[in-house]
């Protein structure tokens, strides 16, 4: 543990190093932004968890604004040997340093032993607190456990496609129905697809190393050292796995077996460690009966496209499966309920709960110019309608050009449209 005068020349340095401009000096306004300035002013605490340079520091800075406020980095390695007996010296070199400000942002919090006594301690003192953490479970749990009823929190993932075209100088509006503005946004959704959505790599253009090395940070440092994990190899193959493989089913099961676990429960835990890391995102299988929801594989999506593609040169061969990724990580942003679909007879990728009714059916596909793929999507659709009594089904594809009317099977009305206006959020002219 540093000295007392060691700790507060870290905190300055750690201040002053917070004031420089974000990547290529552009500030992005971020979807969570207003909901975490109006609960600025209310005595929450405001909890920003999202995956590693995911942008959580630039967006506490933006709803922070021009405010004074206290700061602390946890994931500076010169504070790597801090126990939790020492929160009390650091609260301390905190309030000489900046004595008139009850306002504190709190860095990767989960980095520190009993840190959430600690939070729960300044914010009983009238201390404002912003937050942010890179770990699901260490988060939510604790804040569950410790702070019921007195924190809002908002997941904060890489760039949406919005944010991804206003870093390039766009905001757009309107229907959007030209043929120059529909080649224009399908052009970009093919880049948003390959670059991804990490602000590094979208302000700056960053290598592909970047994103390496980012992965190897997160699954050595963020779950291997945390964790203790005893096969740390073995946990990064299995990361590995899941990014050449998105959109597939996964099961305990068949992971213990591909890689070789001594138990069920052990592959169990690897699995979990990477999706509360936010590296991966797991879709629960709807079912009709309990029982088939316990026995039914999720499926594994990654957390960004971009990241996807420097991993492995495998995936970069299925564009319906990157395709799909991309609606499940905009579902995901949302906050929307989503399931997988799998039965049988027929799969659907996405099906929408809102409380106790199916709200809607989503399919995603790389396009509909075969008739063996038309009668396959529709298809799917239409029995999982019935079922599920939906009549709300959606059909995504690149260019959202419906298919030729001989190869549509009769059915319910299915509404096709591109994906690129969907992740805009843009209004449907009409159902077809």
């Amino acid at each position: 543990m540093p000295s007392d005068d060691e700790l507060r020349q870290i905190l300055l340095d750690q201040h002053e190093e917070l004031k420089a401009p974000p990547p290529a000096g552009k500030w992005i306004p971020r979807t969570q932004e207003q909901a975490l300035r109006k609960a600025l002013g209310r005595p929450l605490i405001k909890v920003i968890m999202g995956v590693r340079r995911s942008g959580k520091s630039v967006l506490a800075r933006l709803v922070l604004g021009g405010q004074d406020f206290a700061y602390i980095n946890f994931d500076d390695e010169r504070l790597a040997s801090l126990k939790t007996e020492d929160l009390q010296r650091l609260e301390k070199a905190v309030s000489a340093l900046w004595p008139s400000t009850r306002l504190w942002f709190l860095d990767e919090i989960q980095n520190v032993a009993g840190w959430e006594l600690f939070v729960n301690r300044l914010q009983r003192a009238g201390h404002n607190l912003v937050v942010t953490g890179s770990n699901s479970k260490l988060l939510s749990h604790e804040l569950s456990t410790h702070l019921t009823g007195r924190y809002v929190s908002v997941e904060l993932f890489p760039f949406s496609f919005r944010e991804f075209l206003a870093a390039r100088g766009e905001s757009p509006s309107g229907a959007l129905e030209s043929t120059r503005e529909k080649a224009h946004f399908e052009e970009r959704l093919r880049e948003y697809g390959e670059v991804g959505g990490f602000p590094e790599m979208v302000l700056s253009g960053s290598s592909a190393e970047y994103l390496r090395e980012l992965h190897d940070k997160i699954v050595s440092r963020d779950i291997a050292a945390r964790y203790k994990v005893r096969q740390p190899r073995t946990l990064k193959e299995l990361s590995l796995y899941c990014f050449s493989n998105p959109a597939t089913s996964l099961t305990h099961n068949s992971v213990k077996r591909t890689f070789d676990f001594k138990s069920v429960h052990t592959a169990g835990n690897y699995v979990h460690f990477l999706e509360e890391a936010y590296l991966i995102l797991l879709a629960r299988p709807f079912a009709f009966k309990f029982r088939e929801r316990i026995r039914q594989a999720r499926k594994v999506y990654t957390v960004d496209n971009g990241l996807t593609r420097a991993l492995t040169t495998k995936v970069s061969q299925d564009r319906g499966a990157l395709l799909e990724n991309l609606v499940f990580q905009e579902l995901k942003r949302r906050g929307v309920d989503a399931y997988s679909l799998s039965q049988p007879d027929y799969e659907v990728d996405f099906l929408i709960r809102d409380e106790r009714q199916v709200a809607q059916l989503i399919q995603v596909c790389a396009g509909l110019d075969k008739p063996v793929t038309v009668a396959r999507e529709y298809g799917a659709l239409y029995k999982a309608g019935k079922a599920t009594r939906c009549k709300e089904l959606l059909l995504l594809t690149p260019d959202g050009a419906a298919p030729s009317e001989q190869w549509v099977p009769s059915g319910p009305a299915v509404r096709v449209e591109p994906i690129w206006k969907w992740l805009l959020g843009v209004e449907p002219r009409s159902s077809s």
